[in-house]
C-alpha cells in the first residue's frame, strides 16, 4: 500500500512541476537573438569613411570592427530608435588604400557588452589626394617652375584655398607688398597655399634668389619663365594677386599692390 501511495505522489508532483513549466512564460533562445544591423550606406574621402546602418530593437549600442592585418574594435555608438538609421565616421585612414568594416550590435549584460549580432563585411576604398583635389577646380590653369626647375601646375594644388601673387624684384609696388606676403604666410601658410610668382627671366635667376635670401623671405617662389602664369592672369601690369577657393573659384583678380589688412580679409575669404 505504502508503495502505491508513493508512486501515486511521485506521478502528482510530477505533473505538477510539468503545469508550472507549461503556465511560465519561456524566453526562447530566438528572442534573445537581435537581427543584423543593416549597412545601407557609405562613403569615402582621402582620410575618413562614414558607414550608415538601420538601427535593430533591443540592441543598447553599436561598436564598428575596421580590419586591417588585425581586427579591431573602432568605437561605440549611442542607441537609436529600432529602424531608424544611424552613422559614424572613421577617420585617420590612409588614402587609397582598401579597408572592411562591420557594424555589431551589442546587449549589456552585467554592465559588460556581449555581441549579439553583426552585419555582413563591407569593403570601402579611401580616395586618392588627387581624386579630391581635382573635383569641380574651375581656375585656368597654368605651369611655372620651382627652385629646383620642377614644373609645377596650379591644378596640384586644387582641394586647397590658393593665393597667387605674380612679381618682379624691379617692380617698385612689387617690393612693397613683399613684407606683407611674409607676414601673413608666416601666419596662414599652413591652411592656404601661397605661390609667390616671379614673371622675370631665366638668366635673372641668380639675382632673383639673391634679393630673397637679403630680404629673409621664406614663402614659396617660383618662376614663371614660359610666362605660363601671365598668359592665364596677367592684367597687362604687375603686380597681379588670385584667390582661388578650394573648389576652383576665382574670387579675386587684379593688378595694383594690396596693404596688409587688406590682404589679410582677401586670405580669410578664400578660406570659406
Amino acid at each position: 500500500m505504502k508503495k502505491i501511495l508513493a508512486c501515486v505522489a511521485a506521478t502528482i508532483v510530477t505533473a505538477l512541476l510539468a503545469a508550472a513549466f507549461i503556465m511560465t512564460p519561456q524566453k526562447s533562445e530566438a528572442a534573445d537573438k537581435l537581427s543584423a544591423p543593416e549597412i545601407v550606406g557609405k562613403e569615402a574621402t582621402e582620410d575618413s569613411v562614414t558607414i550608415e546602418w538601420k538601427a535593430v530593437s533591443g540592441a543598447d549600442g553599436y561598436i564598428i570592427y575596421k580590419y586591417n592585418a588585425t581586427k579591431k574594435k573602432y568605437k561605440s555608438c549611442v542607441t537609436v530608435k529600432s529602424g531608424s538609421t544611424t552613422s559614424a565616421v572613421i577617420t585617420g585612414l590612409k588614402n587609397k588604400k582598401t579597408y572592411k568594416f562591420k557594424v555589431a550590435a551589442y546587449v549589456l549584460k552585467s554592465g559588460k557588452k556581449t555581441v549579439q549580432t553583426k552585419s555582413k563585411v563591407i569593403k570601402i576604398k579611401t580616395l586618392a589626394k588627387q581624386d579630391s583635389a581635382k573635383i569641380d577646380f574651375e581656375a585656368p590653369d597654368f605651369y611655372v617652375y620651382n627652385e629646383k626647375g620642377k614644373t609645377i601646375n596650379l591644378s596640384d594644388y586644387a582641394g586647397k584655398p590658393i593665393i597667387v601673387n605674380i612679381w618682379a624684384t624691379w617692380c617698385g609696388p612689387c617690393v612693397r607688398e613683399l613684407p606683407s606676403f611674409e607676414k601673413l604666410y608666416k601666419q596662414y601658410g599652413n591652411k592656404v597655399q601661397f605661390l609667390m610668382v616671379n614673371c622675370e627671366y631665366p638668366e635673372d635667376l641668380d639675382y632673383i634668389k639673391e634679393f630673397i635670401s637679403e630680404n629673409g623671405y621664406t614663402f614659396p617662389v617660383y618662376y614663371d619663365f614660359d610666362k605660363s602664369a601671365n598668359a592665364a592672369y596677367g592684367t597687362g601690369y604687375i603686380p597681379v594677386t588670385v584667390a582661388i577657393t578650394k573648389s576652383g573659384e576665382v574670387i579675386y583678380h587684379d593688378s595694383g599692390s594690396l596693404d596688409e589688412s587688406s590682404l589679410e580679409l582677401l586670405i580669410k575669404e578664400v578660406q570659406k
